[in-house]
């Protein structure tokens, strides 16, 4: 096998687990129940060979369960390979695929992260490689992850369970926001996590480690300028910080464009 060949295979994981991301708790569910167990997977007909596609809008944590979910399937002995369709050139993507079959899966369970599905334009070098993996002793799980799932081909997503991850709720803005800020809030009251929740509602991950990060500076801009202590800066963070913070962070609306709002097209010839 070229040397070519393999340059397009990542083998480097992130190295987190689900203990490491905070929140998540069904998905953490569902996505290690794919780890394989022969009794149980036969008895509800579970196939040896499994693909999952997460969509969901930017931010939402898509990326980071995969990682994770990696990170307990590497634990359990399966090897990591990660895919970019982006960077494989069109000529050398079957015999990529073909080196994961007779060269990796052979040795043991695969966990094969694939990004940007988007660009790949032949779903049937897909559904062949599913094919032969198929036929091979050890397990394998292809999991990738997409904003629109709609933007891959429609022969691809068949080959995909597909799961739509949504922005953090409340809970998973809590666990985040409670990990993230446990020294700050240590033994004091719930006002300010309330307000943290209320203010933050429909923000991606993204966006709550800004606000976070945000609102520790301004803890410490209070403690170096304003000579306030680390337990009165707290103390201010619940009852003004918070909120003050919460205002600047808060992305403005913005306002229809009048070549796409209807109702202002129509008023603009009727002046």
């Amino acid at each position: 096998m070229s040397e070519d060949i393999r340059n397009y295979i990542g083998e480097e994981p992130l190295g987190c687990c689900f203990s490491d991301i905070s929140g998540r708790d069904f998905w953490k569910a569902i996505l290690g129940s794919y780890w394989h167990v022969e009794e149980i997977d036969e008895a509800l007909e579970i196939p040896l060979v499994q693909g999952v596609l997460l969509h969901g809008p930017f931010g939402s944590g898509k990326h980071t369960l995969i990682q994770a979910m990696a990170g307990e399937m590497i634990q359990g002995g399966y090897r990591y390979l990660e895919l970019d369709f982006r960077k494989i050139p069109v000529s050398c993507v079957e015999n990529v695929l073909d080196f994961i079959v007779s060269e990796a899966l052979v040795s043991g369970p695969v966990f094969l992260c694939v990004n940007h599905l988007e660009n790949l334009k032949d779903a049937d070098v897909l559904w062949n490689f599913y094919g032969r993996t198929s036929q091979m002793e050890h397990p394998m799980l292809m999991v990738g992850a997409v904003e629109d799932e709609s933007k891959i081909l429609s022969d691809l997503r068949r080959l995909f369970h597909i799961y739509w991850i949504d922005l953090p709720d409340r809970v998973d803005r809590k666990h985040f926001l409670s990990e993230n800020l446990e020294e700050l809030f240590d033994n004091k009251s719930i006002q300010g996590m309330e307000k943290m929740l209320d203010g933050t509602e429909g923000y991606n991950y993204i966006q709550l480690e800004s606000f976070v990060h945000q609102l520790k500076m301004r803890v410490k801009y209070a403690i170096l300028k304003e000579g306030k202590t680390l337990e009165l800066a707290m103390a201010w963070m619940e009852n003004d910080y918070i909120e003050e913070v919460l205002s600047k962070s808060r992305q403005p609306k913005k306002e229809c464009d009048i070549s796409n709002d209807l109702a202002g097209i129509l008023k603009a010839f009727s002046s």
